[in-house]
């Protein structure tokens, strides 16, 4: 994990409340998707994402986009264990 990201978390986790911007929503995003995350810190984690997902429709579109190209790839991967 980056230096960057972990300032992310832990800001995320100091000020809950506190708005995420789009690079630090973004960057979040890439390491829950590229990494395992302690679990620990996963709620409080993506209840500053969901927060920002709220207001950011640009941040919104591009976390439903890499959604379905996830989901895409998993049913891909089945079908492939299943021949």
């Amino acid at each position: 994990m980056s230096l960057a990201l972990w300032r992310i978390l832990l800001k995320a986790q100091a000020e809950p409340d506190a708005p995420l911007t789009c690079d630090d929503c973004l960057a979040i995003l890439n390491c829950l998707a590229d990494e395992a995350v302690d679990e620990a810190g996963l709620d409080t984690i993506w209840q500053a994402v969901n927060k920002h997902l709220a207001r950011c429709p640009g941040c919104r579109e591009q976390y439903w986009k890499w959604l379905r190209r996830w989901e895409a790839q998993r049913a891909r991967h089945a079908r492939e264990k299943e021949s």
